[in-house]
């Protein structure tokens, strides 16, 4: 964050001193502007009506770099260590007391979380900004449109078009033809053991064999990217990226007991890189394939309720993380399907 701060005033102050050239009066060549859209132009400081336009378009630029540099001493000077996990415990906490319309301390714990971290995540922001506007919270508005408006500026970077193009790999395996193969093999190797022969069981289970391979190299790369950038964390890629690299993570069925990356996906969740239902999703699930128990119940039983002792053991972990307890989610169950309404941050 530092860094970035450093790059924008550096960039801030270049072009404060082309400006103030242009306005002293001199007859030389102050040299070429360039500007985020690529537009170059080369400027004579002598002729500043000739050249108000661009004038005009520095103290765009600069008004929209000073948002990012406001954004950041908010950061730093409001928010102090990063404490992620107490961080989304304040915003389960805020999210029951929307859920009753007691809007100032929904607010308050809003506030409360933010002080705690140094990046807030655009969703939040905008949750936030919605119950501050219902409680006619100026100053909080303020703060919030603050992060939306810094949010906006983080680009498209080289770590983030690697994600999204691993993403699409891992979606490609997962179209029709492909699930098709895998609901094939389920249906020779349980109902009928006579099929294990024959060109379709061949070519379903080539085509299987594609999409764990696929699987396991995109978690290869994912891993290598982890390791030189940092986990992708929504402030690093955006939104849409952070989200597409937790469906990598979510379909590396292969770490069973979360050997390979639990510690990596905990690190993440106390950095704000993860939201605590993708991380605990993640956990159960590579749990429950292997027949293991879950940890944080992400994925509901069809048979009888839990056991009292089962529900403490899963809601002490949930509340850890700063989820809701089971009670408070919604669980429907009919015939052999279950419909669950999923926290959202």
């Amino acid at each position: 964050m530092k860094l970035e701060r450093l790059k924008i005033e550096k960039f801030q102050k270049n072009q404060i001193s082309d400006l103030n050239s242009i306005r002293a009066g001199k007859k030389e060549e102050t040299g070429s502007g360039k500007f985020g859209n690529g537009d170059t132009c080369t400027c004579y400081s002598g002729d500043v009506k000739t050249f108000h336009w661009w004038t005009k378009k520095v103290k765009m630029v600069l008004l929209k770099n000073l948002c990012v540099i406001v954004f950041l001493m908010i950061c730093e000077q409001g928010f102090g260590q990063s404490n992620y996990l107490s961080y989304y415990r304040d915003i389960a906490k805020a999210k029951d007391y929307r859920k009753v319309k007691n809007i100032d301390s929904c607010v308050y714990y809003y506030k409360k979380a933010f002080e705690k971290v140094d990046y807030v995540h655009i969703d939040i922001a905008k949750n936030a900004r919605s119950s501050a506007k219902k409680g006619r919270d100026k100053k909080f508005i303020s703060v919030c449109d603050s992060i939306i408006r810094a949010y906006k500026l983080i680009n498209k970077n080289k770590v983030a078009i690697q994600i999204d193009s691993i993403y699409k790999e891992d979606q490609r395996v997962r179209g029709s033809k492909y699930m098709s193969a895998k609901k094939y093999l389920q249906k020779c190797y349980h109902d009928n053991p006579n099929l294990n022969e024959g060109k379709d069981y061949d070519k379903a289970k080539q085509l299987f064999g594609e999409w764990q391979h696929v699987d396991s190299l995109n978690i290869k790369l994912l891993k290598e990217i982890i390791n030189e950038v940092g986990f992708p964390h929504e402030k690093l890629v955006g939104k849409q990226t952070a989200s597409n690299a937790t469906f990598i993570l979510l379909h590396n069925d292969n770490d069973s007991l979360n050997v390979e990356m639990g510690d990596i996906l905990f690190e993440a969740l106390e950095s704000g890189g993860i939201n605590p239902y993708i991380y605990a999703s993640i956990i159960d699930r590579h749990l429950f394939f292997y027949n293991k128990k879950q940890k944080y119940y992400t994925i509901p039983y069809l048979g009888s309720n839990l056991k009292k002792e089962d529900l403490e053991y899963y809601n002490k972990n949930r509340k850890n993380i700063g989820m809701c307890s089971i009670q408070d989610l919604q669980i429907k169950r009919k015939g052999n399907s279950i419909t669950v309404s999923y926290e959202k941050y």
